[in-house]
């Protein structure tokens, strides 16, 4: 065999190897998410909930059902094999209908969190900010948070700042700022108020979960993993706000 043949053939040899090599680990790494997988349904059963996991184009999802101190919810975890150039690898998200919802988007926000960081490009007055919310990114980062579709229906460059409401530590901004007003003024607020004051709620941490308050229903989000225990402690919090809006 010539030189050139020996060196094109090492060549192909190392060619399938690698390509051998990848598809092991690609089938490896199918197993162990299906085994994670399996690990948090049956976890999800103990607590008398529904789930199932599923892998969506980049994104390795797991889903769950459940009911609430009487709230029926759904719950959606989110984790982007493309880390690279998703800046939201890891979004959970939580979800239950409401009688009394806003007839347009109020979005409130714990001061500190991720979605506020995006907004303290304008260091300044919180109304001054609107102008650049889609510049900064704030419509991708409710379409990421939140679900697309849920995202398509909220205007990031038409939300305001809501006055006349305080929850510590929590901005509000609206839409309509007198829709604002009314939802928050109608429970909503004293809910939140309450529960950032308990330690165990997940809205008294400093990178608490956005609330987003639509016609249909709440909405929780924030980029974080998303284990059963995290999903009750969200199902708590949301629970709560469902209530006063009902």
């Amino acid at each position: 065999m010539s030189d050139e043949n020996l060196i094109v053939a090492v060549f192909a040899g190392a060619v399938v190897v690698g390509i051998a090599a990848t598809v092991m680990l690609w089938k490896v790494a199918k197993m162990v998410r299906a085994s994670a997988g399996a690990t948090l349904v049956k976890e999800a059963a103990g607590k008398g909930w529904q789930a199932e996991a599923a892998d969506e184009g980049v994104d390795q999802v797991m889903r769950y059902r459940g009911t609430t101190d009487d709230v029926p919810w759904s719950a959606e975890f989110r984790r982007s094999r493309d880390q690279t150039r998703d800046t939201w690898p890891k979004v959970a998200r939580w979800h239950a209908a409401a009688s009394r919802g806003p007839a347009s988007p109020v979005l409130i926000l714990r001061e500190g969190s991720d979605m506020t960081r995006i907004l303290s490009a304008a260091r300044g007055d919180l109304g001054s900010m609107v102008a650049g919310l889609a510049q900064m990114g704030m419509d991708k980062a409710i379409d990421r948070v939140f679900g697309s579709d849920v995202g398509a229906l909220v205007d990031a460059t038409k939300l305001h700042r809501v006055a006349g409401v305080s929850i510590p530590h929590f901005i509000v901004m609206a839409i309509d700022t007198a829709e604002g007003v009314r939802v928050m003024k109608s429970g909503a607020a004293d809910a939140i108020t309450r529960a950032s004051g308990n330690s165990t709620s997940v809205l008294a941490e400093p990178d608490a979960p956005a609330v987003l308050l639509m016609p249909d229903g709440v909405h929780l989000g924030r980029r974080s993993e998303m284990r059963p225990t995290e999903v009750e402690r969200f199902a708590k919090a949301g629970a709560a706000i469902v209530h006063a809006l009902r």
